[in-house]
């Protein structure tokens, strides 16, 4: 997936409309991603870029020489390409203003892989900040051991089979979930229970924490972990923050709510209705599996539990055993 800014701006500069663009492609705009202010100054913009754009077209824009035609009228032109030129500026403005909100190192989550078999590097600042806020990102390098948790925001029907694979070779995984989730979703919710897999929090509403203010941070946490423990038995003690956008305010509330942050060594693009391509997918991980190797998944479509079997298959014959993500 494209960065939010870099999909913005190449949307922006096809005539898109920012907005919905981000709602339809990412959802952003409904976890409050942007900078209030800065994204109302980016939608001031719209009717006017939308007046120059429309004039422009309409010349004779669908000929291959069009920018040469003597009937272009030029000065439409040029308005248009300033027009974008100021939403870009303040497209980027926000972007910037929400990761240094307050002062304050919000930290995009993400990993540049390798077939070395070493543990991947954070992001400048992360490790550090995740041991100061009882947070992992890695198991035990020293042991030759893989763990598997998953992100599930919705239930697209494939849980079912992730969980008898899982079973099938007696695997146990942290399953991130939110408020919805449990509350529609009992009857999953109860069998991961009764698989022995762990209930870990991804909040309630899964929104934007780095960008909320402490109260709303401690609320958001605090809701699913009151709503989850009332429903059900076992406790849950493993926090994962949406998108993995995280700050020292959000990873200090989840430690202070007795929660161990748990993020990832490695994962792949698997979410989305289109099926992935499972081995594809599968070989991909194991060549970047290593020692603690900590893998996110998701099961938004038909092509994640083959893939989850294939997976299992070339780790334990490359020489990997599945630890207890229940004891991460």
């Amino acid at each position: 997936m494209l960065s939010p800014l870099v999909y913005a701006i190449k949307t922006m500069m096809a005539g898109v409309n920012i907005e919905s663009a981000f709602v339809c492609e990412t959802g952003y705009c409904t976890q409050g991603h942007f900078d209030t202010a800065v994204a109302a100054a980016c939608n001031n913009h719209d009717n006017s870029k939308a007046i120059a754009k429309k004039n422009y077209r309409k010349k004779d824009c669908c000929k291959k020489d069009c920018c040469k035609k003597d009937s272009l009228n030029t000065a439409d032109k040029n308005n248009y390409l300033k027009q974008k030129s100021l939403d870009t500026a303040a497209l980027t403005s926000c972007f910037l203003t929400n990761s240094t909100k307050n002062n304050e190192h919000i930290i995009d989550w993400g990993l540049v892989p390798n077939d070395k078999g070493i543990v991947p590097q954070p992001p400048d600042g992360a490790a550090l900040m995740l041991k100061n806020n009882n947070g992992i990102y890695v198991g035990d390098t020293t042991k030759s051991e893989v763990f598997l948790t998953f992100d599930l925001g919705y239930e697209a029907g494939f849980t079912g089979q992730v969980l008898d694979i899982l079973k099938q070779n007696d695997i146990k995984a942290i399953f991130f979930l939110c408020g919805h989730y449990i509350q529609k979703e009992s009857d999953l919710t109860n069998k991961m229970i009764a698989d022995g897999h762990i209930i870990g929090n991804h909040t309630n509403k899964h929104k934007d924490l780095p960008t909320l203010d402490n109260d709303l941070i401690k609320r958001d946490i605090a809701e699913f972990k009151q709503m989850y423990e009332n429903a059900y038995t076992a406790p849950v003690v493993h926090f994962r923050p949406p998108s993995g956008r995280i700050s020292e305010r959000v990873l200090k509330e989840a430690s202070a709510q007795g929660l161990k942050t748990v993020m990832w060594s490695s994962a792949i693009k698997d979410w989305g209705k289109q099926p992935i391509d499972s081995k594809k997918c599968a070989d991909t991980l194991t060549k970047r599996a290593h020692n603690g190797n900590i893998i996110l998944l998701h099961i938004s479509n038909a092509g994640t539990p083959p893939m989850l079997e294939i997976l299992i298959k070339n780790l334990k014959e490359k020489g990997f055993s599945f630890g207890d993500a229940t004891k991460l």
